[in-house]
């Protein structure tokens, strides 16, 4: 037995089974061709439900209470017999209130005294003024104040610092107008010394002080004092 003669029983069947699957084919398409449409489907409509609204039944009335009997009335006490009447005894009137009023004593008014004639008053005493101080006293208080106003000036004197180193001195005249409240209304050098700075520091010093008023018994008037002040640079 040759090759090809065992070979061609299988092709055969091969065959067949292409040519039945082809056919199976054509009739399952012939089917879903020609087969009947299915019915239509069933549409259910929503049933409709009907709400009946019962109103509830009113209560009832709840019943009366049976009223209570009244109270009971407490019987009246019986009334007092009455007093036996005796027509020919009067009834004794009450006592009568005696009033004490107190006496009072008032002593007599005051007798006014006769007017007194106005009493004239006394002459004011005359004011006697004391005698003007004598020149003499004048003079000796002056020279009181001048030595304390020229102690007040030297402590203001400041000595130039040239003269200082040169060691000279000079004596100037100041001549000066004082009110009696010690207050300086002018100053001025009456006589110069040989130094120009000596003169200049003797004026400052007065300008620069501050003098006490006036003692008693002296004018109360501006009075001109004179005054040699001496600035030393010696030592």
């Amino acid at each position: 037995m040759s090759y090809d003669s065992l070979a061609e029983p299988g092709s055969a069947r091969f065959g067949r089974f292409i040519v039945a699957a082809l056919v199976l084919d054509i009739l399952a398409l012939a089917a879903l061709i020609y087969a009947p449409e299915p019915p239509p489907a069933r549409v259910v409509k929503p049933a409709t439900l009907a709400v009946h609204m019962v109103q509830p039944a009113p209560p009832k009335p709840n019943p009366k209470p049976a009223p209570l009997p009244p109270p009971p009335v407490p019987a009246l006490p019986k009334p007092p017999p009455p007093l036996p009447h005796h027509p020919h005894v009067a009834p004794k009137p009450p006592p009568k209130r005696v009033i004490h009023h107190p006496i009072i004593h008032r002593p007599p008014p005051p007798v006014p005294a006769p007017p007194t004639a106005p009493t004239q008053p006394a002459p004011p005493a005359p004011v006697q003024s004391a005698p003007p101080p004598s020149p003499a006293v004048i003079q000796s208080v002056e020279a009181r104040y001048v030595g304390t106003i020229k102690g007040i000036i030297l402590g203001n004197l400041v000595v130039p610092t040239a003269m200082r180193n040169l060691g000279a001195s000079g004596v100037a005249t100041i001549a000066f107008k004082v009110a009696p409240n010690g207050q300086i209304l002018s100053a001025k050098v009456l006589r110069a010394s040989d130094y120009a700075a000596a003169n200049r520091a003797a004026l400052a010093a007065v300008r620069d002080s501050r003098f006490p008023a006036f003692f008693a018994k002296m004018p109360k008037h501006p009075i001109i004092f004179e005054v040699n002040i001496n600035v030393s640079g010696a030592q």
